[in-house]
């Protein structure tokens, strides 16, 4: 028995290798989520940064 995800056991057997997983930061969620911060981020920037308000 296989205790990783490096290949796909069925019975005794190995068909294929499973597909590596995306890491967390490179999924789809979490790659819009940084661009929307950076966006805001940008916005800040541009806006120029006031303390009184």
């Amino acid at each position: 028995m296989i205790d990783d995800d490096s290949a796909v056991a069925v019975g005794d057997e190995l068909t294929e290798p499973a597909k590596p997983r995306l890491p967390h930061s490179e999924r789809p969620t979490a790659r819009a989520r940084r661009a929307r911060e950076l966006g805001l981020i940008e916005r800040i920037v541009a806006e120029g940064a006031r303390p009184d308000h």
